[in-house]
Formats: structure tokens, sequence, C-alpha cells
């Protein structure tokens, strides 16, 4: 059964505050990373989420995908990815993502981080990074920059994000 998008904020949030370390791999409250954030927010909702990583998640568990232009196409409970192209530095796309692999979809982007988007207004995107969890209040303008946001698939997430809150 899906959560909701307050519900899956919520966990997020829990998880923040418990100020995990960042861990390759993790996914619990004390140990995580990017997606593991992600993957367990969910579990502590009661959803199954299975995924073998940023690329697997933006290329099967996520609709509604969006080119970030401005932080006004940004939804309270999106989900955010930062992302390169071929050339781009330290581009390093997993070999089953390229031609031949098995995942192979004609898609060469390396997604390469994911974050959620607990408010608009203030922009805050919480996520998981090196050392501890962080607060992005921007989309920023670098190649490190947020580039595409989502709705996670409706079997994780149920409903559309509710309107901004100031206080939220």
């Amino acid at each position: 059964m899906p959560t909701t998008v307050e519900k899956f904020i919520d966990r997020c949030d829990d998880i923040i505050r418990a100020k995990p370390v960042y861990t390759l791999g993790a996914s619990n409250k004390s140990k995580c990373d990017c997606i593991g954030m992600i993957k367990y927010s969910l579990r502590m909702n009661g959803v199954t989420f299975s995924t073998t990583g940023t690329n697997d998640t933006f290329r099967t568990k996520v609709v509604n995908i969006r080119t970030i232009a401005s932080a006004s196409v940004l939804k309270k409970g999106d989900v955010v990815f930062k992302a390169r192209k071929p050339g781009e530095a330290s581009y390093n796309l997993p070999d089953k993502y390229k031609p031949g692999g098995s995942n192979y979809n004609g898609d060469l982007t390396d997604y390469t981080h994911i974050g959620v988007v607990k408010s608009t207004n203030p922009l805050r995107i919480i996520h998981m990074t090196s050392p501890t969890s962080k607060t992005d209040t921007s989309v920023g303008t670098s190649v490190s920059r947020w580039r595409y946001a989502a709705n996670l698939k409706p079997q994780y997430v149920s409903d559309s994000a509710p309107e901004p809150s100031p206080n939220r």
C-alpha cells in the first residue's frame, strides 16, 4: 500500500533529525546514503521499495519527470536528481546502463544523487551527502545542481503534493 506525501516527508525528516552518517549502500536511521534515505523512509511507512540506486530509481520508479529550469517547477514531495551527461567531469555511468548493458534504454545520463523537496516556500531540499544530511535552499547553476524533478510512482506515494505553505 502506498504512503502519502506528508508521511513520506515526515519520515525523511525523522532520518535527517537523527543525523545519520553517510554510508554508501546503507538505509537505516543511523547510516544511509542518498537513495537509502528514500528507501528507509518508505520502509518506515510500510512501503516496499527495491532499487539498486539513483540510476535505477530515475529509470524505473518515477513519473512526471521534468527538467528544473527554476524552483518554480518543484512541488513538495518531489524527488530531485543531480546528473551528469557524457563528457562532463566525473561522468561514471554504470556499464549496465550503457549500450549492450542489461538495463540500457537509450538514456546515457548518469543520475548521481537524489533528494526530496521538503518545502517550496521557502525552498528546502533534504538529502544525504558525506558526512551527513544536508538541506539545500536553491537549485543552483553549476554542473552539480539539481537537474531533474519527478514524482515517485503512485504505488509508492499515492497523493499529489499539497499547495506550498510558507511555514512548512
